[in-house]
């Protein structure tokens, strides 16, 4: 029926529906940047953003676009003072992987799924040390990344469980999906 003969109210909630993925990656990037004051922190902070992008493409691909993801890191980078474009290069190639292996994913136990992302982080934070240490011409510590892949990959059912219930307040996805 699509929104032909809904009232504004009822439009409003369908595109608030829609845009909440997008919504809750720009809440992840602000989260993810929030200053702790423990020492060294900032080099191994989670990805949290990274979270949003794996937990969404695996449960709606519908309300994420790939246009979306780079915005998202060009703000992540924004944010970050890290070199302009490189999150938004690595939430793309990660949102393409999920995307592509999305159905060997979809509803496998939490423990696999949770497992699945604990590699996706790794290849995310992999290939941002990578890039960025192309870019600056230098090999970077390896340690911090290391961390910040574990890091990130421990925060995933924190992340997951604050995501799911704006995942259950959704239409259901379309049958294409």
């Amino acid at each position: 029926m699509g929104t032909i003969g809904r009232s504004p109210w009822q439009k409003l909630d369908l595109w608030a529906r829609a845009a909440a993925p997008s919504l809750s990656l720009l809440v992840l990037v602000m989260l993810g940047v929030m200053p702790l004051q423990l020492p060294g922190y900032g080099a191994v902070a989670p990805l949290l953003p990274l979270i949003g992008v794996y937990y969404w493409i695996l449960h709606r691909p519908d309300l994420i676009t790939f246009p979306v993801l780079f915005v998202v890191g060009l703000f992540q980078d924004l944010l970050t003072g890290g070199p302009l474009g490189v999150s938004g290069f690595v939430f793309l190639t990660i949102g393409w992987l999920v995307l592509s292996q999305r159905r060997v994913l979809a509803g496998m136990p939490v423990l696999v799924v949770w497992s699945g992302f604990a590699m996706i982080a790794a290849v995310a934070v992999g290939l941002e040390w990578l890039i960025i240490s192309g870019l600056y011409g230098e090999i970077l510590p390896v340690r911090p990344a290391i961390y910040r892949a574990l890091v990130t990959g421990a925060a995933y059912p924190i992340v997951a469980v604050c995501l799911h219930p704006v995942l259950r307040t959704m239409t259901p996805p379309p049958p294409s999906a």
